[in-house]
C-alpha cells in the first residue's frame, strides 16, 4: 500500500530510490521514525555537517545520506550538477540553525 493507503498499481513506474524511499515511510509509521532511523541510517552511512554560527560558534549535526535531487536538464556535465547542488544557502527565519550555546536561533 501507498502513503494514503491505497494499494499499489503495478503498472506504475517507480525507481529503487522511490521505493526504498517510500519503503522507510511505511518502517517509520509502524516502528516509529527513531527505530526507523536507525535501521536506515545503518544502510544509508551517515556524515556531518559543520556550520559556522554568526555568534561565532560552530554546530555539528549528524545526518543520514539520502537521495540527491541533482538537476541534468540545466547542467552541461554531472561535475556542474554536483557543483550546482552543493552551492551554500543561507539560513534565515524559519530555517535559522539553533545555537546550543547562545540558546538563539543564528543565521548561517
Amino acid at each position: 500500500h501507498d502513503q494514503e493507503q491505497q494499494p499499489l498499481d503495478e503498472r506504475e513506474h517507480k525507481d529503487a530510490v522511490e521505493f526504498l524511499d517510500m519503503l522507510a515511510d511505511q518502517v517509520g509509521m509502524v516502528v516509529g521514525n527513531s527505530q526507523r532511523d536507525e535501521l536506515f541510517g545503518q544502510l544509508y552511512g551517515e556524515y556531518v555537517s559543520e556550520f559556522e554560527l554568526d555568534c561565532s560558534h560552530t554546530k555539528y549535526k549528524r545526518n543520514h545520506f539520502s537521495t540527491l535531487g541533482l538537476e541534468v536538464l540545466e547542467s552541461k556535465t554531472i561535475e556542474d550538477s554536483f557543483q550546482s547542488f552543493s552551492q551554500g544557502e543561507t539560513l534565515t527565519d524559519d530555517n535559522a540553525v539553533k545555537c546550543d550555546q547562545c540558546n538563539t536561533r543564528r543565521v548561517v
